[in-house]
């Protein structure tokens, strides 16, 4: 062969060998039909709360993903904190839950606050959505959340650090951090 010849068949050759990856390359880029999901206006209806006595509505603007499993940590933290406590406050909690209208717990991503707030019509809470994972903040969240519905009060509740332990001997020796109170 000569030399022309084995040029342009070496240059057939790489050719196709530089082509071949490309229909597999197209398989595999975006192409710029895959669109990320978008938050939209969720509203969920959660029953079975207090005994199967009473329900809420949950509402947020969320992606799909991001709305899994919200309306189930809430009902599920309202019921843990109905169980435990009293007979008393349970028909407290009975009370505010089964009013006419419902209550409307709106979850939202937000730095305006950082637990929970209340507008003081007895029947909208607000919750941060944040606080969702932290059954300790939630349970907190709903004690509270259970006066300001009561009380019809608006409230803005930022979450507070531990209060450290003591006794009041310690509280009297002043080595608690608390001031000591004197009396004369």
């Amino acid at each position: 062969m000569k030399n022309k010849t084995k040029a342009k068949i070496l240059t057939g050759v790489m050719a196709v060998a530089t082509l071949a990856p490309l229909p597999l390359m197209l398989l595999a880029c975006d192409n710029g039909t895959t669109k990320p999901e978008e938050a939209k206006a969720q509203s969920t209806d959660i029953t079975g709360l207090f005994d199967n006595d009473a329900s809420a509505t949950v509402q947020g603007t969320f992606t799909d993903s991001e709305w899994n499993g919200v309306a189930e940590k809430i009902k599920a933290a309202l019921n843990a904190r109905f169980e435990s406590v009293g007979t008393g406050v349970k028909g407290v909690f009975r009370n505010i839950f089964t009013q006419e209208g419902g209550i409307i717990i709106i979850v939202e991503k937000t730095s305006e606050y950082e637990c929970y707030k209340t507008t003081g019509d007895g029947k909208t809470v607000y919750i941060n959505f944040d606080i969702l994972n932290n059954a300790t903040v939630m349970a907190e969240a709903i004690g509270g959340i259970l006066v300001q519905l009561n009380n019809k009060t608006a409230e803005i509740v930022k979450m507070a650090p531990p209060v450290p332990k003591y006794n009041r001997a310690m509280q009297l020796r002043g080595d608690a951090g608390v001031p000591v109170t004197t009396f004369t």
